[in-house]
């Protein structure tokens, strides 16, 4: 389902759509744009996203490994760090998707990485104003990322001499992506609506729950036994120098922004928990290379990775194979067909409703895609400039269906008797253009 959304996103921004004025979601611009990129070189296709998931989790891993090298965050000048950040990354299938949160993800390392540099001193003035850059990228690619510009702030206070200056380039540097940004749709014509769709709307999206608890407990079981041991066995160990029990305390400090991350989230998609893989590859490999019967460290590796491709076999093939659980109960997040999927194939199609898998073979017409948003305009006909902008939609951009989920067409026509002229219905749910 979130692969329908983002190839749907970047096939109508290529063909002209502007963002949240033309088309209504609450992804951040730093991801859509680039989605708009893949299709404008590749089209609407699903690999793209799939190859360039594995391509920037390589590239995480390379730079989560070269982070632990240059600061020597281990005792040991090894590269089992980036395989584990490697691994941990493809804990489930989920994970292998270009996400918002992948994209988001690769600015937060980078951001990181500068934090590590402070710690140990070895910062310029220019390295905190690209902190700030980095992670307002990572806002504006998944905006609870957002609350990392805490993780930095309280590793900045707690561990480092830093003076008011550079705090104010930091901020500075947060800012100003932000409000190029806000300029540039202001250019645009909708300044309001990026501020509406982007960040208001979190306060009245619903949570989107896409596994059932029981299924995600348990396949969240193995992870979470080795971090918890990991964090333990760190914090245990007497021999670390005083700089890196500073960065283990960072990473912790990490550890709780990202569960905040995650409480805060609308959406409840196994690949969220990828902003968890820097801190649970960093502990893990502490863990790892501490045991020092080598052949223990391999045995429990050998568990750990095999518990890991178990899972994954599992989801993928949708077997009940974790104590009988069914893992189709996870309807949310694979498309389903039904009777009314083949009437809207290749069409021009609004959906009034959340059921976005019937935009898998279809183009959007109206901006009206996200249903949360878009609801107010469809039920709150008492505003004299909602119904406007409905009437210009419908005229400018006409679908030549209307799946109506929502049942609110019927009150709408009152108000627009264009639709009454146009099109016509023989269930009340799909409603077509009459030519």
């Amino acid at each position: 389902m979130p692969e329908v959304e983002w190839l749907l996103i970047g096939e109508e921004l290529v063909n002209g759509k502007v963002l949240y004025r033309d088309l209504f979601d609450d992804i951040g611009p730093v991801s859509a744009y680039f989605y708009a990129g893949l299709n404008f070189i590749f089209g609407r296709t699903q690999w793209p996203l799939q190859v360039g998931g594995v391509l920037l989790t390589l590239y995480q891993s390379i730079t989560f490994n070269r982070i632990a090298l240059r600061n020597k965050a281990f005792n040991e000048n090894t590269y089992v760090p980036g395989m584990i950040y490697a691994v941990c990354s493809n804990l489930f299938p989920d994970m292998y998707l270009m996400s918002p949160v992948l994209i988001s993800l690769t600015f937060i390392l980078l951001a990181t990485e500068n934090i590590f540099k402070r710690i140990e001193v070895k910062t310029e003035d220019r390295d905190f104003l690209i902190t700030g850059f980095y992670l307002s990228m990572a806002t504006m690619s998944y905006l609870p990322s957002g609350f990392y510009v805490v993780f930095c702030l309280f590793s900045l206070v707690l561990f480092t001499g830093t003076v008011a200056r550079r705090y104010l380039l930091f901020f500075y540097g947060v800012a100003l992506p932000f409000a190029i940004v806000f300029v540039l749709f202001l250019y645009l014509d909708s300044s309001l609506i990026f501020m509406d769709n982007f960040v208001f709307s979190w306060f009245s999206l619903d949570w989107i729950q896409r596994y059932s608890r029981v299924m995600f407990w348990l396949i969240l079981a193995v992870p979470v036994f080795f971090l918890f041991i990991s964090v333990f066995k760190t914090f245990a160990y007497a021999r670390y120098t005083n700089y890196q029990v500073r960065l283990q305390q960072v990473m912790l400090i990490f550890l709780i922004i990202s569960l905040l991350v995650w409480l805060v989230s609308k959406d409840r998609s196994i690949y969220h928990l990828l902003l968890f893989v820097p801190a649970l590859a960093f502990f893990l490999s502490h863990y790892f290379l501490l045991i020092r019967r080598k052949w223990m460290a391999e045995l429990q590796w050998i568990t750990f990775l095999g518990c890991i491709i178990f899972v994954n076999y599992g989801l993928y093939y949708e077997r009940p194979f974790l104590f009988g659980v069914d893992v189709t109960e996870n309807i949310k997040f694979l498309p389903s067909e039904d009777k009314y999927y083949e009437e809207v194939n290749g069409k021009r199609l609004l959906v009034v409703g959340n059921d976005k898998q019937y935009y898998k073979e279809a183009r959007l017409a109206t901006p009206y895609f996200n249903w949360e948003i878009s609801r107010p305009y469809f039920e709150n006909t008492d505003r004299y400039n909602r119904i406007v902008h409905l009437y210009n939609s419908f005229v400018q951009d006409p679908p030549e269906v209307i799946l109506d989920k929502e049942n609110v067409i019927p009150q709408i026509k009152e108000y627009l008797p264009v639709l009454e002229d146009r099109y016509i219905s023989d269930d009340g749910v799909i409603y077509r253009l009459v030519e």
